[in-house]
């Protein structure tokens, strides 16, 4: 099954969060994309490498990612 294109709209649903926030990772080059026109388009398989990449980390400052140390 070939990867899926998505856009910055579809992308922040499965990551549960606003589109400014995944625009966000998007700039701090954590997520990779490519840009059509004025449209952004985010691979699926993007999405789940940088969920499996984010995992334990505290990404609430993208160009300050740190270990989450305890969870509360």
């Amino acid at each position: 099954m070939p990867d899926e294109w998505l856009t910055t709209t579809q992308a922040s649903k499965i990551l549960k969060c606003c589109r400014g926030t995944l625009i966000t990772y998007i700039k701090a080059g954590l997520i990779p994309c490519v840009k059509i026109g004025t449209h952004l388009k985010v691979r699926r398989h993007a999405l789940e490498e940088f969920m499996i990449s984010c995992e334990g980390k505290d990404i609430s400052d993208p160009t300050n990612v740190k270990l989450i140390k305890e969870v509360s």
